[in-house]
């Protein structure tokens, strides 16, 4: 699920560009207690910001804590293939409620509650000892994973409508960063000091709790309209839509531009912990804390960008800085360890170029979409853009135990060009959305889902 934060020296540029948009959003009902509904939306943030990096980087944490090989470790990132293709379910979602449900927010709280029981099986699993049983019960948890997040997904859009949405996307944006701290930061830290058991253990009940809460949420019923659902032509009219507004060039851009993204940050947790020696907390602290902060500043240094430079220049700079973190990368190298500062410093460039680019993309993705097929065309928009995450970061594992660390930075930075040049050619295709008045309207952040 993606965010906006509100910050205040962007609220001119929001009001100015959302003002005349929000009159013509059809609204199902009034609400009424606007602090009960800003409640709500930091809950929904809080729930989508949970799930995810369980079975992402806290899971190569928990593996590389137990020992296990760092070509299983680099596997694992096919664990969360869900969040890619979840967009073949996404038309399920938008059409039918569960029994006793008014509005996709019954999909949600099934959801966690499966999540959440699974997470408890998990947490009793050995890594080392039970690898196959631990990975096939980590798939089950991310498939429900991915259903939280696309179920509120379609929830939040339809709750904040014929609402101020730059106020609710921050609200929810500061829920969203705190699931992420919760799952990425806090499990770590708690793991250094007591066991995995009871990471995912607590884990597990967290996310009972959370979808017991939102059972309690407002109920909001679906827009009725005079054509019965198909899927197939859901999905046949979603990928024709995209595959409208981009020729083959924009969508190798889409497919490749954070390739070198995938190569290194999927491993990162194992670089840190085995190849620097740090310990779990100090990694928990510099890869969320710090590098969530970092985010954040990517993601407003992105709205600036592409409101004064549009979404080629925007994603220039922040492919650029993303090379230079690299660079520095492979410079820590050869450094003597571990030299935290310097670690630091790198995570807060690397990040902050993450939040420029996957900001970027989403914007412009907003402004691509047809609002009839929201989800279903945002997860395919989100299915070309991860699937270099999805399968290179394997292929990283092979190189670092094959030609070590300097090599998988030094193939990052290299791997980056091809992105440089196609971009070069999409001036027109990006140019031609400039406004970023659909963008907060769908609540866009990942990121995501790719941090």
């Amino acid at each position: 699920m993606y965010h906006f934060t509100s910050y205040p020296i962007f609220d001119n540029i929001y009001n100015k560009c959302f003002e005349n948009t929000l009159e013509a959003i059809n609204t199902n009902r009034p609400l009424q207690n606007t602090a009960n509904h800003h409640l709500w939306s930091f809950m929904v943030g809080l729930c989508c910001g949970t799930p995810y990096i369980l079975t992402a980087s806290t899971l190569k944490a928990w593996f590389t804590s137990a020992d296990v090989s760092i070509i299983v470790i680099g596997w694992l990132s096919i664990i969360n293939i869900f969040y890619l293709l979840k967009f073949i379910w996404a038309p399920f979602f938008d059409f039918y409620n569960p029994f006793g449900y008014k509005s996709v927010k019954g999909w949600a709280v099934l959801s966690h509650a499966f999540m959440g029981m699974m997470l408890i099986v998990l947490s009793y699993c050995d890594p080392y000892i039970h690898t196959g049983l631990t990975i096939s019960i980590a798939i089950v948890v991310s498939f429900f994973g991915s259903c939280i997040t696309l179920a509120l997904d379609g929830y939040w859009i339809r709750f904040i409508q014929g609402q101020k949405v730059s106020t609710f996307s921050g609200i929810t944006e500061v829920g969203y960063r705190l699931g992420k701290i919760i799952t990425g930061g806090c499990t770590l830290i708690i793991a250094d000091h007591f066991d995995w058991h009871i990471v995912y253990m607590c884990s597990g009940f967290i996310i009972i709790l959370l979808g017991t809460v939102m059972f309690f949420a407002p109920e909001i019923e679906h827009r009725k309209n005079n054509h019965q659902p198909n899927y197939l032509n859901a999905m046949s009219n979603s990928f024709q839509h995209i595959f409208h507004h981009g020729t083959w060039v924009l969508i190798s851009f889409l497919i490749i531009v954070k390739v070198n993204e995938a190569l290194e940050h999927h491993l990162l947790p194992v670089f840190m912990i085995r190849h620097l020696q740090l310990s779990l907390t100090t990694v928990g602290i510099i890869t969320k804390f710090i590098g969530i902060i970092s985010n954040l500043i990517g993601l407003g240094i992105a709205i600036k960008l592409i409101d004064l430079y549009k979404y080629k220049n925007s994603l220039f700079v922040g492919l650029v800085i993303h090379v230079i973190a690299t660079m520095l990368y492979l410079l820590l190298c050869y450094t003597p360890l571990p030299n935290i500062p310097f670690l630091t410093f790198i995570t807060l460039i690397d990040n902050i170029s993450r939040g420029i680019i996957s900001t970027t993309l989403l914007a412009f993705y907003a402004s691509q979409i047809n609002q009839e097929l929201s989800a279903t065309q945002l997860s395919i928009f989100s299915f070309l853009t991860g699937l270099s995450g999805i399968f290179f970061a394997p292929i990283a594992s092979y190189i670092v135990f094959y030609f070590g660390w300097q090599t998988l930075f030094l193939t990052s930075c290299v791997l980056t060009a091809p992105s440089l040049i196609l971009l070069l050619l999409l001036n027109n295709e990006l140019e031609r959305k400039r406004h970023l008045k659909i963008l907060l309207h769908f609540r866009l952040p990942q990121i995501k889902r790719n941090y």
